[in-house]
């Protein structure tokens, strides 16, 4: 996501789903965002993460991440997932 503005979101979870990209696992990572001026928004994305990576990723953790709010719609990305 090339527009969006950056945050330190905290893992809450992380589950693998049943699927794999070049070897790699698609998992469903949940996340709270804190936003200044408005309530921490709670996400769940669906993304394909390196094995190598899974540790970044326990519940706890910081991450980067983009938000972009367009027509009343939030969209958010992992700073730096890889695109497969």
């Amino acid at each position: 996501m090339k527009y969006g503005e950056s945050y330190d979101a905290t893992v809450n979870s992380i589950q693998q789903t049943n699927t794999e990209i070049n070897g790699h696992p698609e998992v469903f990572i949940g996340l709270t965002i804190p936003r200044e001026h408005a309530d921490p928004y709670r996400a769940i994305i669906k993304t394909v993460i390196y094995m190598v990576n899974i540790p970044q990723y326990q519940p706890g953790h910081k991450v980067k991440v983009k938000v972009l709010e367009t027509n009343g719609k939030i969209k958010v990305a992992l700073e730096g997932a890889h695109v497969f």
